[in-house]
């Protein structure tokens, strides 16, 4: 079981100005020394018969997922995100040994022996993206939200070198505002991608009610973090091992809320924990 996250003075006051001065802390939106990100071209859209309004279709949503898998290592999280249809992983983790269970998968960098250090290569496997007249992919994997937040938060303690720190390595609470407004604007650039979207975290327990009562939950710096990125995401499934009969032990997810754990399911697709997988996925939504 994971550790309790303790809250600190930080996480209240994260989007304070701290030491820094705004001035110091505000770069231009999404820009980053090797180059910005590109915006995703949007067609125009003529207008039909009927006006500018239309129904939504829940069959539309379906066929681009925005999902957060989560739960502790080992519970299979990454070889579930391998399942969805034509995935291209940005390995931010170097754990995609789990995915040989699924097949070959396309991972960003293309080199197996090179890996992501810093937060401009993100903007790099975004803007390829965004460039690709003819994808060979259908769905985007973000593994882990946790080490994106890692880089986005050494980024911009790096380039913002004039802030006074105790330590060069001390963020002030300025800086973790910063960095945490830049995290969710990354995560919902991926998020207005026109492809399933999938992101993984590490899992932890928190405080949560007046009581002080324990729920598992997607692990992240910052009190106000979890809660943006839980509201951006259409599905959120807690992953865990069940033991089975035979005393073997196989990998479910739940997108069903309990007091034990938070999970989401906006579409209303998923009644029961299932086995992880893309595949049960889908089989559950049959007649929804």
């Amino acid at each position: 079981m994971s550790d309790v996250v303790k809250e600190n003075e930080v996480d209240e006051q994260e989007n304070t100005e701290g030491e820094g001065t705004e001035d110091e802390l505000d770069a231009t939106e999404n820009e980053t020394e090797e180059g910005k990100f590109e915006r995703v071209d949007e067609e125009d859209d003529e207008e039909e018969e009927g006006g500018s309004f239309g129904t939504w279709d829940s069959s539309i949503a379906a066929k681009r997922f925005k999902v957060l898998l989560y739960g502790v290592a080992g519970t299979g999280k990454t070889t579930m995100a391998a399942t969805f249809p034509k995935p291209l992983f940005l390995d931010l983790e170097g754990g995609m040994l789990s995915t040989r269970r699924v097949g070959p998968v396309l991972r960003y960098p293309k080199n197996p022996s090179e890996d992501i250090k810093s937060y401009p290569q993100v903007v790099d496997f975004y803007n390829a993206i965004v460039a690709d007249k003819n994808p060979q992919f259908e769905t985007i994997v973000i593994d882990s939200l946790n080490e994106l937040q890692l880089l986005v938060t050494s980024y911009v303690v790096g380039k913002f070198r004039k802030v006074t720190r105790q330590y060069d390595d001390q963020m002030t609470l300025a800086d973790y505002g910063k960095a945490n407004r830049d995290f969710a604007k990354v995560v919902r650039l991926f998020l207005k991608l026109p492809y399933h979207v999938v992101f993984t975290a590490a899992s932890s327990q928190k405080e949560f009610g007046d009581e002080g009562a324990l729920q598992i939950a997607p692990k992240f710096v910052g009190k106000q973090v979890g809660p943006d990125v839980q509201r951006m995401m259409d599905m959120i499934g807690y992953c865990f091992a069940k033991r089975m009969p035979n005393g073997t032990s196989e990998h479910y997810v739940s997108f069903r809320m309990t007091a034990d754990y938070l999970a989401k399911d906006r579409l209303g697709i998923v009644d029961r924990d299932i086995p992880n997988s893309f595949d049960a996925l889908m089989e559950n939504m049959k007649g929804k």
